[in-house]
């Protein structure tokens, strides 16, 4: 996994006028052309019964909403554990991910990145095809406070250095 950090972009170290004129004098980059459907994943099996991992990702709305901050991503998979560690949290193939296994190994990769230096205020740049590792490479970022950047490893060259740069 390579890992690219930058707090160039960071708010704190620009004033408001700068990151409003930046955002209106940037070049609009052209419209991607849309990525083919990866094939739909096999059906994974249905989680136990009574186990609701869907409600760690659902927003809470009316009175439950009322008072509460917005959750981390890092947040959201510790709720996804704790409420349905053993339910499938992804699949790819024949492959597939517990949202417990999900936690071990983007936890791991967080570490690897923290011990690099990555953390909060950074940009991740993460060139991996859609698959089970990009999920895991998505969550470790998430885990280590920095914001992930997301390039399909098959856009052109001149596109991918626009949108590091």
């Amino acid at each position: 996994m390579n890992a690219s950090s930058s707090s160039d972009f960071s708010s704190e170290t620009q004033p408001r006028e700068t990151q409003d004129g930046a955002r209106s004098r940037a070049p609009r980059p052209e419209r991607a052309p849309r990525p083919e459907r990866a094939p739909r994943p096999e059906r994974a099996p249905r989680p136990e019964r009574g186990a609701r991992p869907e409600r760690a990702a659902r927003p809470a709305r009316g009175e439950r909403a009322r008072g509460r901050r917005g959750v981390l991503l890092p947040q959201l998979l510790v709720s996804a554990v704790e409420s349905a560690g053993d339910a499938v949290a992804v699949v790819e193939g024949s492959r597939s991910l517990s949202y417990r296994e999900l936690d071990a190994v983007s936890s791991r990769w967080a570490r690897w990145l923290i011990g690099r230096g990555v953390g909060p205020g950074d940009a991740v740049v993460v060139a991996v095809p859609r698959s089970l590792e990009s999920v895991v490479v998505l969550w470790a970022v998430a885990k280590s406070g920095a914001t992930f950047v997301p390039v399909d490893p098959g856009y052109p060259a001149e596109r991918v250095q626009f949108m590091v740069a």
